[in-house]
């Protein structure tokens, strides 16, 4: 739980089209694969409903579910992070991305 989510809510992720993929506990990590190979590992903190810190930036969850898709670079729950998993593949969509895009997300 962080000062944004005494409650301890769930983050939830989606795809572009608002599809929910998978839910994390506040402080939990994700792993984003990007689309030449490379993955980082990101803490998610919980900030409202429709908002999350992902690393060091804050996103609406469409926004990065948007982003993640434009760049062609995949995310997914860290095993231990996992809450529920409300799709068979929680990898985001895939498309180009230019190294600019790539550097906004790490």
């Amino acid at each position: 739980m962080n000062e944004y989510n005494p409650q301890g809510k769930d983050i939830r992720f989606i795809d572009s089209h608002y599809k929910d993929l998978f839910r994390l506990p506040d402080g939990g990590s994700i792993r984003i694969t990007f689309s030449d190979g490379e993955s980082a590992v990101r803490k998610c903190s919980y900030i409202d409903e429709y908002h999350t810190l992902i690393g060091n930036n804050v996103f609406h969850i469409c926004q990065f579910a948007e982003l993640m898709e434009r760049n062609g670079s995949t995310y997914k729950p860290e095993p231990e992070s996992v809450v529920g998993q409300l799709s068979q593949k929680p990898e985001s969509i895939v498309g180009k991305k230019s190294s600019r895009q790539k550097e906004a997300t790490r």
